[in-house]
């Protein structure tokens, strides 16, 4: 049997109302397409001009300051501008390193003592875990080096010194000169368990054999050997809360400990709060 229903007019106008439909439809596709590609191309394009505007203007602004440059500078000395700020620069920095150092044993100085101790000690009220110790360090006979072999020896032995100190430092550690044949050593965080270990290995150290430069010759050369020591006081912050101690300052305390240890043997350490319990004279 024939199957008439594609002959049938009706179907058939359906038919191709649908085929001009799709085609309409693909015709929208392909002028969507290529009006999207258009526009990507004309914003390529923008910003390319863009981009070649702004690099005009920073030619044109480098050929305006090489020209004012050359109208300002004799001889079109460029490098010299160049030494001239980076002279500058390390003129601030050794500027910097002088105020905050001493200058015979590169140590930090009294300035930069009062200023870290300062910083410590808010840092230790903000959180309540964290201490301090501060040694005050003060070397046993000194002044005998420098009334018997003069100043310059005495300057090689605070080097010395400082050298050897550095040789105890851990990183979270600071060392000053204070002034003269003294010097500090500031301790942050659990100070107080470690605080009497450092004091004795500081001993130690600054007791070894001193090598100085003797009197010359022309054969030979007499070298000195001295042996120095130091006395040590400290004091933690917080404070300990035995006795009246809260009108003295760290400082003070640690010093005033170091004093004690002077007038009983010298040589030694002796911690503030433990002095003061113990009925030695501190002050």
């Amino acid at each position: 049997m024939r199957d008439h229903s594609i002959e049938d007019p009706n179907k058939r106008l359906l038919l191709e109302q649908l085929r001009l439909q799709v085609n309409r439809v693909d015709a929208l596709e392909r002028k969507i397409i290529q009006l999207e590609h258009e526009q990507r191309e004309q914003q390529q394009q923008q910003q390319q001009q863009q981009q070649q505007q702004q690099e005009q203007h920073r030619n044109q602004s480098r050929v305006q300051s090489a020209d004012f440059l050359a109208s300002t500078v004799p001889n079109g000395h460029f490098s010299a501008i160049g030494r001239g700020i980076t002279e500058s620069k390390l003129s601030q920095e050794a500027l910097l390193f002088q105020a905050q150092h001493d200058p015979l044993t590169t140590l930090f100085n009294r300035a930069m003592f009062n200023q870290t101790v300062a910083h410590a000690i808010a840092r230790s009220d903000r959180y309540l875990s964290s201490e301090i110790a501060l040694l005050v360090i003060n070397l046993d006979g000194f002044n005998v080096i420098n009334d018997s072999y003069g100043y310059a020896n005495g300057d090689e032995v605070l080097k010395i010194t400082a050298t050897r100190l550095r040789s105890c430092q851990r990183k979270s550690d600071e060392i000053f000169r204070l002034g003269g044949d003294e010097f500090a050593w500031l301790i942050e965080g659990r100070a107080p368990l470690c605080v009497e270990r450092l004091a004795q290995r500081i001993i130690d150290v600054i007791g070894l054999p001193t090598t100085l430069a003797g009197s010359k010759d022309k054969d030979r050369t007499d070298d000195i050997v001295v042996h120095i020591g130091c006395s040590i006081g400290i004091a933690t912050y917080p404070f300990s809360t035995v006795g009246d101690v809260e009108q003295l300052t760290l400082f003070q305390q640690a010093a005033a400990a170091m004093q004690s240890v002077k007038r009983n043997g010298r040589n030694s350490y002796g911690r503030f709060e433990v002095l003061l319990s113990d009925g030695v004279a501190v002050g």
